[in-house]
């Protein structure tokens, strides 16, 4: 869809993830700040600089928005782990309804996308 963001853009965003999740997740629990935004914004000038001037907009802002999302769902899922611990709350209760909506967002997304990519004229400066 993007032809800009090289295969390779992706599969190091996706192995950078876990290591920058840790490093995310840790520090919101200590600090209470979700820093995610900002390790989005590092992967956006890398990728758009890495890409080069022709197509570093396009790649960097999608690289951006995936690095963002990576690194946001553990400090996430971190915080309604410790809000079940205030709560009292099983953790098999929480792994279960994160198991749950994880796989309903990868049926539904997907769905509502292709809704609105058939249903309006995406891309067509005209319409």
């Amino acid at each position: 869809m993007f032809r800009e963001v090289k295969w390779y853009f992706v599969v190091i965003a996706y192995l950078l993830a876990p290591a920058l999740g840790f490093c995310n997740a840790y520090g919101t629990g200590l600090t209470d700040m979700n820093m995610g935004y900002n390790y989005g914004k590092v992967a956006l000038f890398v990728f758009a600089a890495w890409a080069g001037k022709d197509n570093g907009v396009v790649a960097g802002l999608v690289t951006c928005g995936l690095v963002k999302q990576l690194v946001l769902v553990s400090a996430d899922l971190m915080h309604d782990f410790k809000t079940a611990h205030l709560t009292l709350t099983s953790p098999q209760s929480m792994v279960v309804g994160q198991a749950v909506g994880t796989l309903m967002g990868c049926v539904v997304a997907p769905l509502t996308f292709f809704l609105f990519y058939e249903a309006f004229d995406v891309g067509n400066p005209d319409g």
